[in-house]
């Protein structure tokens, strides 16, 4: 069994904040997800504030409300401009490298899924 990497309780304290950004003017969370629209990938984020219709904005950003969530699916160029909030020992900086990487990669060639 793998062991778990020993962290002290204090990069723990703030895991609510986790995924925290600014973009633009724009504040978002970000989570671990990725999601294909029209043949793009996006990296998934709540937003809070003034609630967006459903669609893609001027900026490039789709909005949808699933359930009580405020959904935003962020562009990779947008990505690359966005500011971390709070001191999280990384995990927020950690977080925009794996999604930026995740979504180039994807975004630059042809992603197809075998089925065995």
């Amino acid at each position: 069994m793998a062991q778990y990497e020993k962290k002290s309780a204090k990069f723990y304290e703030f895991s609510n904040k986790v995924g925290s950004v600014k973009v633009g003017d724009m504040d978002f969370q970000l989570c671990d997800h990725v999601q294909k629209i029209h043949g793009i990938y996006f990296a998934t984020a709540f937003y809070e504030g003034d609630i967006k219709a459903d669609g893609k904005d001027a900026s490039g950003v789709y909005y949808k409300k699933i359930s009580n969530a405020d959904l935003a699916f962020l562009p990779e160029d947008m990505l690359k401009e966005a500011k971390v909030q709070y001191d999280d020992m990384g995990q927020t900086d950690d977080m925009v490298a794996r999604l930026l990487k995740t979504i180039t990669q994807l975004n630059a060639q042809e992603y197809t899924r075998s089925v065995a």
